[in-house]
């Protein structure tokens, strides 16, 4: 069975994937899932068929008359889930976001500088002059 009226947001991490989530999920016909990142589809398809209805359950239930919604970044780069998203999904809609990868690294080290996931106490341009060499 394949699930119909289903989009996909991947992408690269930082690049506004959450803020298009958030946006979307605000129209009447798109069904918020329980879990935003599932990452169902990287999963193995012995895994995928043991656990398909704990994925569509984590969709909500989507009707015909609705668009669910899984917003799994991680899928650009995964052969495997473009394999199983053409395998389980029906003409899935899915949309792209890259960022200019520069502005995608500063964006990330300040997340990680917030979140204390920084170990190093040099500032980002010193980091990339050094990266850069």
């Amino acid at each position: 069975m394949k699930i119909e009226n289903h989009i996909l947001i991947i992408g690269a991490m930082k690049s506004g994937t959450t803020n298009l989530f958030k946006t979307l999920i605000e129209h009447d016909k798109i069904i918020e899932p329980k879990i935003k990142e599932p990452h169902f589809f990287s999963l193995d398809e012995k895994i995928i068929e043991e656990n398909w209805g704990w994925y569509l359950k984590n969709l909500n239930n989507p009707t015909k008359l609705n668009y669910s919604i899984d917003a799994t970044i991680h899928y650009l780069n995964s052969k495997r889930a473009i394999e199983n998203i053409n395998k389980y999904v029906k003409n899935p809609k899915i949309l792209v976001i890259i960022r200019d990868p520069i502005k995608r690294i500063f964006s990330h080290y300040n997340h990680l500088r917030k979140e204390g996931g920084v170990i190093e106490n040099r500032d980002f341009k010193e980091i990339y002059k050094f990266a850069s060499k």
